[in-house]
């Protein structure tokens, strides 16, 4: 929820954007397909399993068009997701979003994080 109402609030921060296109990236695992279904306010990306190619999903939100790409999350022990794979699927997961992505959300997963 907290995501999603910062996410808001920084989209009706940008009121001359008729719509919003968003690229997912980050390691196996960490969260990307929640992500995005966090912010579309629905699951449209299946969480929970590994994201072969990249997935394009698009949802009305705060009033505007906001798409999302979800591309495959990078593992250097994986065999078939190679570095080389996941590097040409975000490529391709970038060209699904023309002209291009307004902002790439890069997903990070921090261990020992303390909040006070």
């Amino acid at each position: 929820r907290v995501l999603q109402r910062v996410f808001n609030n920084a989209l009706y921060l940008s009121l001359s954007l008729p719509e919003l296109r968003v690229l997912l990236l980050g390691w196996k695992g960490v969260g990307k397909s929640s992500v995005g279904n966090t912010i579309l306010g629905r699951r449209d990306f299946e969480s929970g399993t590994e994201t072969e190619q990249s997935l394009r999903r698009q949802a009305e939100v705060a009033g505007r068009r906001v798409t999302i790409v979800d591309t495959p999350g990078w593992d250097w022990f994986s065999v078939r997701r190679t570095p080389k794979h996941v590097r040409q699927e975000s490529k391709r997961g970038a060209t699904l979003l023309r002209p291009g992505p307004h902002t790439l959300l890069l997903n990070l997963v921090s261990h020992g994080l303390r909040v006070l």
